[in-house]
């Protein structure tokens, strides 16, 4: 017979508090690095609408009518779905975005645009007075 220093009950209690520890380290883990990739997402979004911005800007002071070509497809994806009024991430930068070129005077209209065989399409982004 074997005869142990401790209680099993008493083993068991510990084993699964070890076990849930465990387990409750990796959903923290996974919460982190899903919230990672939103911030890194977020990034992305911000670094778009800003090159947008930039081009818009500089187009408009070079007297040209701006014609914004998206074609990063994650891009495009994305403004579909925002403009769209689906549900996506981040959905306060477009509005944001959006909210700042109407108090310039500028509305922005975006239209999916392709080159008729298949082969590429886009996004293309103009600039109107309001």
């Amino acid at each position: 017979m074997i005869v142990l220093p401790y209680k099993l009950g008493d083993k068991l209690k510990a084993n699964i508090a070890a076990i849930k520890f465990k387990e409750d380290e990796e959903k923290a883990r996974k919460e982190q690095a899903a919230r990672a990739r939103l911030q890194e997402e977020r990034g992305r979004i911000n670094r778009l609408f800003q090159s947008i911005d930039d081009q818009l800007i500089l187009d408009i002071n070079d007297g040209k009518i701006p014609r914004i070509k998206i074609n990063k497809y994650e891009e495009q994806d994305w403004l579909k779905k925002a403009i769209g009024g689906d549900y996506v991430h981040d959905i306060d930068l477009w509005l944001a975005f959006e909210l700042k070129w109407r108090a310039e005077g500028i509305k922005l209209k975006i239209e999916y645009c392709h080159d008729g065989m298949g082969m590429e399409s886009w996004l293309e982004i103009t600039a109107k007075p309001i």
